[in-house]
């Protein structure tokens, strides 16, 4: 775990050397800041990804198919999707696969909850709102967030 500017740190990384990216990061007015959100931040994740590794972003639900469509046009193979009472989560994987049912999540959420220092969410009742979020369509023609307009954090 890292805490520093998220873009600096991943721009510096060697390519394929992570398993998971975890955005969890807010500005004040709850979005995810600007220069983390966008096509060309994506496409990094995808760098430093190794060929099985997912992204998981945690944003509000009010753009929805724009975070989407970014993840797509980034070139992310398979995405999920959840949406839960106060946010909305995307997980983007770096290969077609569709590796996540409601069986095999909450195995893993029971793990998760164990965990000492993730122990503040509650793990099982989050995974029964992650569904492939390929199955549902989304406005494909909605604009996608880039570094060339920079938008309110």
């Amino acid at each position: 775990i890292f805490a520093e500017d998220g873009r600096h740190f991943i721009e510096r990384q060697p390519s394929n050397q992570y398993d998971v990216i975890i955005i969890d990061a807010f500005t004040d007015n709850g979005r995810i800041p600007h220069a983390l959100r966008t096509i060309e931040c994506l496409k990094e994740y995808l760098r430093i990804l190794k060929s099985t590794g997912l992204v998981v972003a945690n944003f509000l639900y009010e753009q929805e198919s724009r975070y989407r469509e970014t993840y797509s046009r980034a070139r992310f193979k398979h995405i999920y999707r959840g949406i839960t009472p106060g946010n909305y989560i995307l997980i983007g994987l770096n290969r077609e696969a569709n590796i996540f049912n409601q069986t095999e999540l909450q195995v893993r959420a029971k793990i998760l909850q164990q965990n000492k220092s993730l122990s503040n969410m509650n793990w099982i009742e989050e995974v029964k709102y992650i569904h492939n979020g390929n199955d549902n369509k989304w406005n494909i023609s909605a604009a996608i967030f880039t570094d060339k307009v920079h938008e309110e954090s």
